[in-house]
């Protein structure tokens, strides 16, 4: 009976009502207002920063020495920033410095040998070897950054495991084409300007390592089954990869000159055969961030998870090095949420200020209109607890619905302000985008 009441009494008043839940939802919308401008003004910032950024600061790039990443820290790497990720390239890449020649003398770098192919000869320290040093890679994914200009792409051929000589004659070796009479233990490409400078041609091959006077030291057979060119020479992964783009020269003593290159294989194979014969190796991991994953309402969690990422892996590969400089741009801005909040709260009081002074003006209308209802209540026995209970329905119904419109409302208001205003300036004809409610404007919605 009393809801009845209540609702007629409301569809009876409707106009009033209707005033006083506009001045309610104005209020709740103003005050609610704050959060959203200033992660709209942050956002116009942010993508500002990261759609200029140079591609290397949008990168993350994992370092290890000696070994690939294991599963248990590739799935610390999806879980942190893998929702994050757009693009991702996998690279070994063996150690290589140039001699270091001085008047005084240097050092003799670091790099790959490597011994004349001789079919059915093995290799021993004294072999003939070759006048150049090499730096092997491995790229996964090969197509995606690479054209194939002749040839083919190289294919892994058997380990070591599957064609071990240990037992078997020379007879039995020639046979299984394997040991000194195997043609070929690792497919390789090269570029277009390597194979030019080098003379090298499909299906040269050569031997790479260093055999010791005691026999001992790894050594692999190469053969070239492939000439490409990379599809953006431009690109900043060739930076430091520019060994296997056109090799180097580099002075050997006072009056000779050296010309070290590079050659590229797939990793599956380098982890068989190249990876022993190195004086070294690097894992490197390449994670291109998506800018548009980045939002100013995300953007601590991606910084605090981008900060947490070196010491979970590190928990798997104490050696790791994570480097990036997404961090960088977004501390610029992680503050700029946590740090205008407050002085723009305070703004927006003032205006809360002037709208609960028009909104005390409407209270006092509507109760003012609502006095002989409430006389003819009384005079039918109607007590004064009744009365309140009954306005507090009805103003807290009100309340209610102001309360869940406000930041609504200051989408709308948002949208408005995209179009018009200094903020449509900022933004340069780029659209506002999705904006989820902060919690923040919940809260000053309900406080208003």
């Amino acid at each position: 009976m009393i809801v009845i009441l209540i609702l007629k009494r409301m569809r009876q008043q409707w106009r009033s009502l209707a005033i006083l839940l506009l001045a309610i939802c104005l209020l709740t919308g103003f005050f609610a207002l704050g959060p959203f401008y200033i992660r709209a003004v942050t956002e116009v910032g942010l993508r500002f920063e990261l759609d200029n950024a140079d591609p290397q600061q949008m990168q993350v790039e994992l370092v290890l020495a000696g070994e690939a990443l294991s599963p248990a820290a590739q799935a610390v790497l999806d879980e942190e920033i893998g929702h994050l990720a757009r693009g991702f390239r996998y690279t070994i890449r063996a150690d290589y410095s140039a001699p270091q020649f001085q008047s005084g003398g240097g050092g003799a770098g670091l790099a790959t040998g490597g011994y004349y192919y001789r079919y059915g000869e093995e290799v021993w320290a004294d072999s003939p070897r070759l006048d150049h040093a090499f730096q092997p890679f491995a790229f996964a994914n090969m197509d995606e950054i690479l054209t194939l200009v002749a040839g083919r792409w190289p294919v892994r051929l058997p380990p070591p495991s599957e064609v071990s000589t240990a037992g078997l004659s020379d007879a039995e070796q020639q046979m299984r084409g394997i040991g000194p009479y195997s043609q070929g233990q690792v497919e390789i490409v090269v570029t277009r300007a390597v194979a030019e400078q080098g003379d090298l041609a499909l299906g040269d091959r050569w031997v790479l390592g260093t055999r010791q006077p005691d026999g001992s030291g790894k050594v692999a057979i190469l053969v070239v089954v492939g000439i490409v060119e990379p599809q953006n020479p431009t690109d900043s992964f060739w930076v430091g990869n520019h060994m296997f783009l056109e090799g180097v020269t580099v002075q050997v003593d006072p009056v000779t000159t050296r010309w070290d290159y590079g050659m590229a294989t797939i990793p599956e194979a380098y982890t068989d055969w190249i990876a022993p014969v190195t004086p070294g190796d690097s894992y490197i991991y390449e994670i291109d961030i998506d800018p548009a994953t980045i939002r100013a309402d995300n953007l601590t969690d991606v910084r605090d998870r981008l900060a947490l990422l070196p010491n979970r892996l590190r928990a798997y590969h104490p050696g790791i090095s994570v480097l990036t400089g997404v961090g960088q741009i977004l501390s610029a801005y992680a503050g700029d949420v946590s740090d205008t909040e407050g002085p723009v709260i305070l703004l927006s009081g003032a205006i809360l200020i002037l709208l609960f002074y028009h909104l005390i003006h409407t209270v006092a209308l509507v109760l003012a209109q609502q006095g002989p209802e409430w006389s003819a209540i009384v005079s039918r026995g109607g007590s004064a607890a009744q009365l309140v209970g009954l306005q507090a329905v009805t103003v807290g119904t009100l309340g209610l619905i102001g309360i869940a419109a406000g930041p609504l409302l200051s989408l709308v208001f948002m949208r408005v302000m995209a179009h018009f205003g200094p903020l449509a300036a900022a933004l340069g004809n780029r659209p506002l985008g999705s904006m989820p409610i902060p919690p923040i404007s919940l809260v000053l919605s309900a406080g208003a």
